[in-house]
């Protein structure tokens, strides 16, 4: 290891104590977050948390018709699923977002290091 290096094993260490520290930060703020999804005509919206639990369902009485049980039963099938979905999709694009900084930041710290043993 070159100890000339600009980004020697100190640095490393330190840069991986952020990082840990950055992604703590970033598993609470998940943990704190909540998505919505709704289905295509927002009759039905989905909450979930951050860690991907459906906490509540909300189902407008737009969406019932006593005309046809049958009908209603199948559209409200198809609309909670597109809204939990959709939820799921938010919740996922969150985790990226928060993450995908972060592991590249990592692929940054290990590519010096090995620089630095190289030289």
């Amino acid at each position: 290891m070159n100890p000339e290096s600009p980004f020697g094993i100190s640095q490393w260490l330190d840069s991986m104590q952020r990082l840990r520290s950055d992604l703590d930060s970033a598993k609470h703020e998940i943990a704190d977050a909540v998505a919505e999804g709704s289905s295509a005509d927002g009759l039905v919206r989905a909450v979930m948390s951050g860690e991907g639990e459906l906490t509540q369902i909300r189902i407008s009485p737009d969406a019932i018709s006593s005309l046809d049980p049958a009908v209603t039963a199948r559209d409200l099938e198809t609309m909670v699923l597109t809204a939990v979905r959709e939820a799921h999709s938010a919740v996922a694009d969150l985790c990226q977002a928060k993450i995908e900084p972060l592991t590249a930041m990592l692929g940054s710290a290990s590519g010096s290091l090995r620089a630095s043993f190289q030289r």
